[in-house]
């Protein structure tokens, strides 16, 4: 690999024969490590020689069914941990034993698009998808759906999605976990990769049937619908946010109450991304989505940082949304939480320092001159936050 990173003119001539060594490591029982050395290289090729790859869509075509076929033989069934995420469970730390093949597969794709004619390469790679999802397997569904996600940003025009959105959503309803997860997967990022085109395209009915995922009996997937309605609902036009702004605080409120923490978590993100996208128009609904976020970081245990950080983001987000005249009316509770928890709650390196600081910057904005009242509690405890934050810095 360094070779052909510093002299892919060497491999110019042999490239059909680099595909076909590490072919054979890839089909011999040889241990993961190498086999994922030996797609990265190939990916590597392809990134280094793409004026030879455009000019050999066979060669593409290798490659790419080699990462298909690895995606596929690595993926498990999931475990309990990955169904349902215990108290305290984070993602970017704890995600990278749970389907880290699934994503590295998934960036070897995204790679081999960039570096590629998209005009060759996205057919190329939409004929194997669609051949993987056909097979009535959830391991090749998975895959398949999971590769498709990475494609969304590449295309140019939003009538493209058309066909793409309404087969993905026939998988909701899938008998398997991963596959439904998979196809709320591709909603999600490509309403993430698309706004505000997919927001505007895919309307109210698109969330009509993300819904009834918030009531799946599988917790992952819970979060993952809850998820794909954050992305949705970021630049998401006004009318549309308002016609389902009851129907999804619904949902959010229901898991806040009663669900573990990393469905709390993904609950007040969705919370928070309707609210924005209502503005002021949240307001009929701002005194039991208040209440109700207050009440669940009061009584959340203090080891779960994350989460509290999340509620706390979630209060601001939405007291902003409906301005200061509604936010007045609780925001004595809310400043006197965030100064409880910075002043006794925090840690070297807590993920409650960001969201705090942020958090202040909103709630300031939002109370403009009658913020000032609060300034003799709040200053001398954020310039402490502010010494903490700079000492681990240099303490890294």
């Amino acid at each position: 690999a360094d070779v052909l990173e510093t002299e892919p003119k060497m491999f110019r001539k042999y490239y059909k024969e680099l595909i076909q060594a590490f072919t054979t490591i890839l089909k011999s029982q040889a241990e993961d490590a190498l086999k994922q050395t030996a797609l990265e290289t190939l990916v590597l090729a392809v990134e280094r020689l793409c004026k030879a790859f455009n000019d050999d869509q066979d060669a593409v075509k290798q490659i790419a069914e080699l990462i298909f076929t690895y995606m596929v033989a690595t993926d498990e069934e999931p475990e309990d941990e990955w169904l349902s995420p215990p108290e305290g469970y984070i993602e970017d730390v704890e995600g990278e034993s749970q389907d880290s093949t699934t994503w590295f597969c998934m960036g070897l794709i995204d790679r081999m698009i960039r570096a590629l004619n998209k005009k060759k390469t996205l057919p190329l790679f939409s004929n194997l998808i669609l051949e993987m999802v056909k097979v009535n397997n959830w391991r090749y569904q998975h895959a398949a759906l999971m590769s498709l996600s990475q494609v969304g940003e590449f295309l140019d025009d939003m009538s493209e999605f058309d066909p793409i959105i309404q087969f993905v959503v026939n998988f909701f309803q899938s008998e398997h976990p991963k596959v439904r997860f998979a196809a709320l997967h591709v909603i999600g990022q490509t309403a993430d990769d698309c706004r505000p085109y997919f927001q505007a395209r895919f309307g109210k009915e698109l969330v009509q049937k993300i819904l009834p995922l918030c009531n799946d009996p599988i917790p992952r997937v819970v979060c993952h619908a809850l998820n794909a309605l954050t992305n949705y609902l970021e630049e998401c036009p006004k009318e549309i946010a308002l016609s389902i702004a009851d129907d999804v605080l619904n949902a959010c409120l229901h898991w806040l109450q009663n669900g573990g923490s990393f469905t709390k978590e993904s609950a007040s993100t969705a919370i928070g991304s309707l609210a924005e996208a209502c503005e002021a128009d949240f307001a009929p609904l701002w005194p039991k989505t208040a209440e109700t976020i207050f009440t669940v970081l009061e009584t959340a245990d203090k080891k779960l940082k994350t989460l509290r950080a999340n509620l706390v983001e979630a209060l601001t987000i939405v007291g902003a949304g409906v301005g200061k005249q509604e936010f007045r009316k609780i925001a004595h509770k809310v400043i006197e939480k965030m100064l409880e928890i910075q002043n006794n709650d925090i840690d070297k390196l807590d993920p409650q320092t960001a969201f705090l600081l942020s958090s202040w910057h909103r709630v300031a904005s939002t109370l403009e001159e009658e913020f000032s009242q609060y300034l003799h509690q709040v200053m001398p405890s954020l310039f402490n936050l502010v010494e903490q934050v700079i000492k681990s810095e240099e303490d890294r």
